[in-house]
């Protein structure tokens, strides 16, 4: 009986070490996954580099935080844009003059 517990209780030890080793991990992977706001802007400065010369890109920090990136574009030739990153998917739209 006593051996019974023994191995029951060292199983319940390796599982809790098991799980706390996974949330670590866990948030290991959370951290790498944040991208800093250069980042995202870079990515939205190459996107529409291809539409054109950017001439403005602008952040709205008030309605942005780190999974979400909203702003606007003016190319050179006049045509502006509003974007929207949501987490590593760029949405825009033409915004009329």
């Amino acid at each position: 009986m006593k051996r019974k517990s023994q191995s029951v209780l060292g199983l319940l030890g390796f599982l809790g070490l098991a799980g706390l080793a996974y949330t670590g991990y866990q948030l290991r992977e959370d951290r790498v996954r944040v991208r800093s706001p250069e980042e995202m802007m870079a990515k939205v400065r190459a996107f529409f580099s291809e539409m054109g010369r950017v001439e403005t890109l602008y952040v709205e920090l008030y309605q942005s935080n780190r999974d979400y990136l909203e702003g606007g574009v003016f190319l050179e030739d006049d045509r502006h844009y509003r974007f929207y990153l949501i987490g590593k998917q760029l949405y825009f739209e033409e915004v009329a003059s």
